[in-house]
């Protein structure tokens, strides 16, 4: 902002010390010099500047009589309204710049800012034309700017951000694992047949007033069955067809058996979508979509929501450069001064952070004895105690596996040098966060002490989830997503295409899940899954590393705050006291 930088010069130079409002004389010639510019060039800099208001400016008249200048802004104030109107806009990055720009000249402006900051953050009640207005506001450290097509939902961000704008036909308790009604209300199996019938509630709205019809469905699940690299097609992969039996009853034929269909059908790449005038999906969830780019996301409450209506009427997230924990923003924005009516909410995360091999790919990889010493480099306490942070325990299994699954003897020398390792570059590759940076950066040192050489690449989510990436890829270092749905979270891993496991193994996931549909006891479908994950524990297809540990300040009045499995709250559920 250039001419601001002029005013400061010329505040600098002929302000400072002056009372609010004093009138001095200055000459134009005297201003070019300040400047660094010609005397023509001044006068248009003064035009501008007696524009905005920031300076009164009174020419002098005839020969010798002197020009009076009063200056009407602080540097200060306008710094401080520059900086928070880049923030309003989303963009905090820009906002903290800019302050920070100007902060060795002015070094209180930096602390005003903050404490600027920090007090628009967490639950605002505010007053509109239309009443009351609940807003909760949080800081988080990551590109807004999040895909939202249900059927390419991948990362924790989409697939959180997807259940509040779309619904789907049915919805899994994660805590009671029982089905419920969604958009549909109910639901009846023609076993002898493997038809399933599903009759769609009346009334609900769309984010765009247009009112659910099974056409709506039809549409979704021919949508979701032909889109272009659908990572999740074996979601649907038993259905065989599907048709309206009239405005709000469908029928879906499978071809073959599916014990827990509906499980798939109530996942959130399922949902049901519409595109408005523009081509853009909606939904019926509790949210609608208001504003999205890379520096802020806007959710708006969705009054025509055919459930209870959320208690929040507005969400805005703002990318900054620095995050504090996303949620103690909602004890110290709101409730400074109030500790004592603190709580504090923590849970060990089920999602488990591991390394994957690549058994597809030709190299070292291939030998059972070298992978045998990378579990014993990496493995263990050491990247837990020496990274710190989140990371609360280490990771034994993936999931349902028991403890000590995997005991090796050998001592690493021993193991590299009895394998086929020949100085090759491995290749790490992950995502672009601080906690996978770190944990690379870890293994690369480690592995080095025993000559091992490591190469890291750090990429950007679409690049890193590519099936070319994938197979290129030595290893491969990620978070992955379980809920308390532990079936589907499996099947998600094995059977996804884009799932670093899946990409990289050189099992059939596909033929050895085949029995998997159709049995009707949990026990036997779980049985079925802890084999495979036995498998590739052993062959240390994967290498466990650690579980993160989640914690929440909140405080009394912050209703319903809950931790979900992608590490979010539950903006529907959430609400505040008084």
């Amino acid at each position: 902002m250039f001419i601001l930088d002029q005013y400061i010069e010329l505040w600098c130079a002929y302000g400072k010390g002056r009372q609010e409002g004093e009138q001095f004389e200055v000459t134009v010639q005297m201003i070019a010099e300040t400047l660094f510019c010609t005397e023509r060039n001044s006068k248009l800099i003064i035009k501008k500047l007696d524009e905005l208001n920031w300076i009164a400016w009174f020419p002098g008249r005839g020969r010798g009589n002197r020009s009076k200048l009063i200056f009407q802004k602080q540097p200060m104030t306008l710094i401080l309204d520059r900086g928070k109107e880049l923030t309003k806009k989303g963009d905090v990055k820009s906002g903290i710049s800019f302050v920070k720009r100007y902060s060795s000249q002015f070094p209180s402006v930096k602390k005003e800012y903050e404490v600027w900051i920090d007090s628009i953050f967490g639950h605002k009640i505010e007053r509109t034309s239309e009443g009351r207005r609940d807003v909760l506001r949080l800081q988080v450290q990551m590109n807004l700017d999040i895909a939202l097509d249900p059927v390419y939902a991948t990362m924790r961000s989409e697939c959180h951000m997807v259940k509040h704008i779309f619904d789907t036909l049915v919805y899994v308790n994660e805590e009671s694992n029982y089905i419920e009604p969604r958009l549909a209300f109910q639901w009846e199996y023609n076993d002898a047949e493997k038809i399933w019938t599903f009759y769609l509630r009346k009334g609900v709205h769309f984010h765009n007033r247009k009112q659910l019809t099974a056409h709506d469905v039809i549409h979704s699940l021919n949508r979701f069955m032909k889109a272009e690299n659908n990572p999740h097609t074996w979601m649907l992969q038993h259905i065989e067809s599907f048709r309206a039996v009239d405005e709000y009853v469908i029928e879906i034929q499978l071809r073959t058996e599916n014990r827990i269909f509906l499980h798939m059908i109530s996942a959130e790449q399922c949902s049901i979508v519409k595109e408005d005038e523009a081509g853009n999906l909606i939904g019926t969830g509790p949210f609608k979509l208001s504003e999205k780019n890379a520096h802020l996301f806007v959710l708006e409450a969705h009054d025509l929501y055919y459930r209870e209506r959320s208690f929040l009427d507005r969400i805005e997230l703002l990318n900054v450069e620095q995050s504090v924990n996303t949620y103690d923003i909602l004890v110290k924005a709101q409730y400074k001064d109030k500790e004592k009516h603190n709580k504090e909410l923590s849970r060990l995360e089920s999602n488990v952070t591991y390394i994957t091999c690549n058994l597809a790919k030709e190299g070292p990889m291939q030998d059972y004895m070298f992978r045998k010493a990378l579990y014993k480099i990496i493995h263990g306490h050491a990247i837990v105690q020496e990274l710190g942070g989140e990371r609360g325990e280490v990771a034994k299994e993936i999931l349902l596996a028991s403890d000590s699954i995997v005991e090796i003897e050998e001592d690493i020398e021993s193991l590299i040098k009895e394998s086929m390792y020949q100085n090759e570059v491995l290749q790490i590759y992950t995502f672009t966060g601080q906690d996978h940076v770190e944990d690379a950066q870890w293994i690369q040192k480690e592995c080095a002490k025993y000559g091992i050489r490591v190469e890291n690449n750090f990429l950007e989510i679409e690049e890193l989830l590519e099936i070319n990436t994938i197979q290129k890829a030595d290893m491969m270092h990620d978070s992955a997503t379980i809920s308390e749905r532990i079936e589907d979270s499996l099947l998600y891993m094995f059977l996804t295409k884009n799932s670093f496991i899946h990409g990289q193994s050189s099992m059939d996931f596909h033929a050895m899940l085949s029995p998997y549909f159709k049995q009707e006891q949990v026990e036997n479908r779980v049985t079925l899954l802890r084999d495979i994950e036995y498998t590739l524990l052993r062959q240390i297809h994967v290498i466990p590393l650690y579980r993160n540990k989640q914690q929440v300040t909140s405080h009394e009045k912050v209703q319903n705050i809950m931790i979900n499995s992608q590490g979010w709250i539950d903006f529907y559920k959430i609400w505040f006291k008084p």
